[in-house]
């Protein structure tokens, strides 16, 4: 029930708003100042505009996955994608005469010393130098079997394996002798005789 005496004295002159200090209980009605800070629990319904600070802190370490405006790498190769290139030969690699222009070269370089097409045909090499005299090795029409090639196109067997002229083995198509390695184009059109390649 209410008290016998004023537990505070009235103040000599009326003041234009109540002034009681805050009470420990909560109020049927609200008080007619704010309160002195704000709360410490969440309002329940969301804030009509962006907060000043950031609601959560930014991680310590980068995240596994790329921001939506990268565009992703393709992944790393775990091998090598293209094949080594062969060693290089001790033949020249002067490019192969067309046939309408068949002609020797001056000199080509065999294990580090000039030689001429003549060399080639009293040491009997032309198999690794055709190419380079085709006039003394009397190959200007096409390349025979073993000698140096670029495309099948140089090869009179229109074989060319591992930049040298190979031939046809038995059975497969030929339009002329020298195309198979048993040297017999048939009359069907295939080789006949030996069966390997080379």
């Amino acid at each position: 029930g209410p008290t016998q005496v004023p537990t505070v004295p009235p103040t000599p002159v009326r003041t234009e708003f109540p002034t009681p200090p805050p009470t420990s209980v909560r109020t049927e009605l609200p008080t007619g100042l704010p309160t002195p800070g704000p709360t410490q629990v969440p309002t329940l319904r969301p804030t009509p505009g962006p907060t000043q600070l950031p609601t959560a802190p930014p991680s310590p370490v980068p995240t596994q996955l790329p921001t939506p405006f990268q565009v992703p790498t393709a992944p790393p190769t775990t091998s090598p994608t293209q094949l080594p290139t062969p060693l290089p030969t001790q033949l020249s690699t002067t490019a192969i005469p067309a046939a309408d222009s068949c002609v020797d070269v001056d000199s080509l370089i065999h294990n580090g010393k000039t030689k001429d097409c003549e060399w080639v045909i009293i040491n009997q090499r032309c198999q690794p130098y055709a190419h380079l005299c085709p006039v003394s090795c009397d190959q200007c029409e096409c390349l025979l079997r073993r000698s140096v090639c670029s495309s099948g196109e140089d090869c009179c067997s229109g074989v060319c394996v591992a930049g040298e002229c190979a031939c046809l083995s038995k059975n497969e198509l030929c339009s002329s002798n020298d195309q198979c390695c048993s040297g017999l184009c048939r009359d069907d059109g295939t080789c006949a005789g030996s069966s390997t390649v080379g």
